[in-house]
């Protein structure tokens, strides 16, 4: 799975939620995040936090850059 777009605390709220194995990292310059949803209970997870947490969270604009596209 990518993150496109960064918001606070954005790796602490993924590694809490999926736990280790979703092998959660910054990639693009740290300008995204890449991880991994093995398990039906890591897709609930994510399913839920889209829905729930996500939709109230501020991305930080200043990260975004155009090798984003790339």
């Amino acid at each position: 799975m990518w993150q496109c777009g960064r918001f606070p605390d954005d790796e602490a709220l993924w590694s809490q939620l999926l736990g280790d194995s979703a092998n959660i990292k910054p990639v693009k310059g740290g300008a995204a995040l890449s991880f991994n949803l093995n398990e039906s209970a890591e897709l609930s997870a994510f399913k839920q936090a889209v829905k729930e947490t996500l939709v109230r969270q501020e991305w930080l604009d200043d990260l975004l850059s155009e090798d984003m596209d790339q």
